[in-house]
């Protein structure tokens, strides 16, 4: 049966075989909607004007050929099957007419064959018309990100590579938005999702119209080609505008994130061999621009190659060096300034690496984090440091209840499993005895999403971990929030420790950290205690905790055994001072 909704268009001069033709349709199906015209003029205001999903042409029609009215339907990329309705088959006739797009034909005394030729034809058509919607669909996903709808890298680096040929002025920006890692580990795909289809709304509407932006690399990441453009445009014009537009948060109904953005920027004066390492150009330069906060763009130098490769293969080394186990831990004390007694340790990630030799801690850390292999190696640190601590408490009963203190990562705690895995760990160790797991935790980390962050540590008191906030006092003025965290302890930034004797403004907040972690019942430990007289100082506020090289280096397991059997033997190397008077806790 033919369609309901099928519409013809007919091209008969003679009404008596448009008849016969219009009579075979209708006999099928009443509702089949023929279209009869006469003549070129009216052909062509048929096509223009309406929408055909047969045509079927006759010979006779004074002005016009079939093969004219085949063209007039190809000019107009018109993809319809297209009958010859003919008194008699010549071969002659017909074969060039098929030759030249035609689909089939018809004998005019033989219309039988009319309908099983329009229903194959549609049917192919409808394939046809499947596979152009399927290579239009792979060429969209092969230039454009199918979430925003942006071109992709493929697209962008077509367009630099047409700059570069056309030896056009331009710039070259890549974005990174610095807070979406965190963002994505709290809140899930969804809402990430969404952030970024908005981003992506912003920025279009804070570039100039010429601009092309483009989704490129991970999900975070943008960038922008600027045509006709120099580099001193974007940064005094350009750049600000987008800065500025993310001032103001992103509105997701119940979360209002604010966001800001990491810029690498460089143009066509460097003359680039190809558009690829142009745009890879303004990656490294965005890299430099994340190690630089508070920079609102960083410009591409050569040198940055170097210092990207060889980023590169630390992290390459990196992953080997989890993979191998030629991480080490090591431990430095943390020591009673009551008692003079080591109380407990922490816990410290340490890389000896086969040809550098030890890697410092801020070179590796950070890149951990940023490649997300801080979680392997959280996880390691703190598996090790609960086997060693078992091993510390059958060894030495009379000098427990000995803690261990594991640094816990922003990344580790967004973990959907983090608190499980923590607990099995915790319990593979077979801890029977008192010794306590200590968590430490950054500012930084909390303030990201403070009730989520508070809900993740109930859960670890719960379950009998310690909850210890570190580096308090940097970067973040409010102590307000600090009675709302489950905290235990509060460990002084060694920043403060190191400048109390000599600023007077440091040695006030120190005293009022410590004021406070006693008013709400919380312990306090003082990082980076490096001479007597800061000892001395703390002990005179009634500081419970200290830790630094005036105590012990970060030891090496062994050494810290041969320390605690030492320790069983001796006196406390430091003992308790009595209170000192000094001036530096007068008024600020």
């Amino acid at each position: 049966m033919v369609d309901a909704a099928l519409r013809v268009l007919l091209v008969e001069y003679n009404p008596t075989d448009a008849a016969l033709l219009i009579s075979a349709l209708k006999a099928l199906n009443e509702s089949v909607q023929v279209t009869r015209v006469q003549s070129a003029v009216s052909m062509v205001q048929a096509l223009d004007q309406d929408w055909w999903d047969v045509v079927i042409v006759s010979h006779g029609v004074p002005d016009l050929s079939i093969a004219g009215a085949l063209e007039l339907v190809q000019a107009r990329s018109l993809d319809l099957p297209f009958i010859v309705l003919s008194n008699a088959c010549h071969e002659a006739t017909v074969a060039p007419l098929m030759a030249q797009g035609a689909h089939d034909y018809v004998l005019k005394d033989n219309l039988t064959r009319l309908v099983p030729i329009i229903r194959r034809e549609l049917r192919v058509a409808q394939l046809r018309s499947e596979r152009r919607q399927a290579l239009r669909q792979i060429e969209y996903l092969a230039y454009y990100d199918p979430h925003t709808g942006l071109p992709n890298q493929t697209r962008l680096i077509e367009e630099i590579g047409d700059e570069i040929a056309a030896q056009h002025a331009y710039t070259v920006a890549f974005l990174n938005l610095d807070q979406y890692r965190d963002f994505r580990y709290g809140y899930g795909y969804l809402l990430s999702e969404q952030l970024l289809l908005i981003v992506g709304h912003r920025l279009r509407t804070l570039l100039p119209r010429d601009a092309t932006l483009a989704r490129v690399g991970r999900d975070d990441t943008f960038a922008v080609l600027f045509r006709a453009t120099n580099m001193e445009t974007v940064q005094d014009h350009h750049l600000p505008r987008i800065h500025q537009g993310f001032e103001s948060p992103i509105d997701l109904g119940h979360l209002r994130p604010l966001l800001s953005l990491s810029v690498g920027l460089t143009d066509h004066t460097l003359t680039w061999a190809n558009a690829e390492t142009c745009l890879r150009a303004a990656e490294m330069a965005h890299y430099q621009a994340q190690q630089q906060a508070g920079a609102e763009a960083v410009i591409y130098q050569p040198p940055m190659r170097k210092r990207a490769q060889a980023r590169s293969q630390l992290e390459t080394d990196l992953r080997q060096a989890l993979r191998l186990g030629q991480l080490q831990v090591a431990y430095q004390s943390i020591v009673s300034l009551q008692t003079g007694c080591i109380a407990g340790f922490e816990a410290l990630a340490r890389w000896h690496h086969p040809t550098r030799g030890w890697i410092p801690p801020t070179e590796f850390i950070p890149l951990a984090e940023q490649t997300g292999l801080i979680i392997p190696l959280g996880n390691w640190v703190f598996e090790q440091a609960l086997t060693q601590a078992a091993q510390w408490h059958q060894q030495f009963p009379q000098q427990c209840p000995l803690f261990v203190s594991v640094n816990l990562s922003a990344l580790q705690l967004c973990q959907p499993h983090c608190i499980n895995h923590l607990l099995h760990q915790y319990q593979q160790a077979q801890l029977n005895g008192p010794v306590t797991v200590v968590l430490e935790v950054t500012e930084g980390m909390l303030l990201q999403d403070m009730e989520a962050a508070i809900a993740h540590l109930e859960t670890c008191q719960r379950h009998g971990f310690r909850i210890s906030l570190d580096d308090f006092g940097t970067g973040y003025s409010s102590l307000s929030y600090l009675h709302r965290l489950p905290i235990n302890t509060i460990k002084i930034d060694r920043s403060f420790v190191a400048r109390m004797l000599i600023d007077a403004q440091d040695a006030s907040i120190v005293r009022t950290i410590q004021t406070l972690a006693t008013a709400w019942n919380m312990a306090v430990i003082a990082e980076g205690i490096e001479t007597t007289e800061q000892l001395q100082a703390l002990q005179a506020l009634d500081c419970q905790y200290g830790q630094g090289h005036v105590f012990s280096v970060p030891l090496a397991a062994d050494q810290v055994t041969d320390l605690l059997r030492q320790e069983q033997h001796q006196p406390p190397p430091f003992a308790p001072s009595p209170p000192l008077n000094l001036p530096l806790y007068g008024e600020v």
